[in-house]
């Protein structure tokens, strides 16, 4: 029935824009609709009007075609003809040219030419906001964060939009976190602490930050404190990896080699990428039990906690290296020598290793 078949259409243009599907049928409606009834036509019309201008013009063309004094469709196709044409123009303007040239070199990952082509959009219009962005991206994949927070701080000025908020604390953050490994190495409990606390004043349920804040108590020698620590980031960011490797870490440094292995087995990630690192941690527990046998003058217990290690972390040469000395000290010359050499061959250019 033709009625039903336009309430259908009617209902379908009431809920959003036509598709592809629904403009030819109201074609065929049109085709097939009785003597005088106009129905069909004001129904594509309406499903014309509802379309984006940057797309409408050859449908018009095709309306205009079967009703060719149907002004309104006229104009609708004048004003469609004439937004196409500036937007045109407006493509191949210099300062339109240059962002197109910073995003496709962006998205190549061409870092230079991406910056280059940004400040020429800067010297254009030095209050362009996608300009200052697109600097900022740049920057950022240059690990110069602290002059992508500057980039993303002057495109919101200039425009309030929240993601160059977001990517201006981002960048802040990331700027904050590049010296905080030499710190951890060097055990400096206070410096860490200061950039989980510069870290968490920007975002508070940041899980790097939150993880270092725990980590500065473990440096600390606070070891109450930071499992407790450990565990509250893991409440509030579960199976986060970093904060997984450094709880168990704590339990092996006071040799709770049960506690530790419980501690992976609950927040141990699922995700399949994250299966190799946890299989990395399984391992290094399993070596921190044996060094502790090798300190007691055990080295067969050892050595079948090392070989059930290398399993699960096969690339490590120097896991390779620990087993093959323990096999010598049980009196293994053969595997100890082919394991050692299987070590030197997944490192080749380290001389400690050639050496060892």
């Amino acid at each position: 029935d033709v009625q039903y078949q336009y309430l259908w259409v009617q209902r379908q243009l009431e809920h959003g824009n036509p598709s592809p599907g629904l403009l030819r049928q109201i074609e065929a409606l049109v085709v097939d609709a009785p003597p005088g009834d106009n129905t069909a036509q004001r129904l594509w019309r309406w499903a014309l009007e509802k379309m984006p201008w940057d797309s409408v013009a050859p449908a018009l063309r095709t309306f205009l075609q079967r009703y060719p004094q149907d002004e309104a469709a006229k104009s609708m196709l004048a004003e469609a003809e004439q937004r196409t044409a500036t937007a045109q123009r407006a493509a191949l303007s210099p300062l339109n040219v240059a962002k197109r040239k910073a995003n496709e070199a962006l998205a190549n990952n061409q870092l230079d030419q991406a910056q280059a082509q940004a400040r020429k959009v800067l010297t254009i219009n030095g209050n362009d906001a996608e300009g200052w962005g697109m600097l900022g991206y740049a920057a950022a994949r240059q690990a110069q964060y602290d002059q992508a927070q500057a980039a993303f701080d002057k495109a919101y000025r200039l425009s309030q939009a929240p993601h160059w908020k977001r990517l201006a604390a981002a960048a802040h953050i990331n700027h904050l976190l590049q010296p905080v490994d030499a710190a951890i190495a060097r055990k400096d409990a206070g410096a860490v602490r200061d950039t989980a606390e510069q870290i968490l004043a920007i975002d508070p349920q940041h899980a790097q930050g939150l993880t270092l804040q725990a980590q500065a108590l473990h440096l600390a020698g606070q070891y109450q404190q930071a499992q407790a620590a450990y565990e509250h980031v893991l409440v509030q960011h579960p199976q986060y990896l970093p904060a997984v490797t450094q709880l168990v870490r704590l339990l092996m440094e006071q040799q709770q080699w049960n506690a530790a292995n419980q501690a992976l087995e609950q927040h141990a990630p699922v995700a399949a990428d994250a299966q190799a690192e946890v299989a990395s941690l399984r391992a290094e527990i399993l070596q921190g039990q044996a060094e502790h046998y090798l300190t007691q003058g055990l080295p067969a217990p050892a050595l079948r906690l090392l070989e059930r290690a290398m399993a699960l972390n096969p690339g490590n040469p120097w896991l390779r290296h620990r087993l093959a000395r323990t096999y010598l000290q049980t009196g293994a010359v053969a595997p100890a020598n082919a394991v050692m050499d299987e070590g030197v061959g997944l490192a080749p250019e380290d001389s400690d290793m050639r050496y060892a």
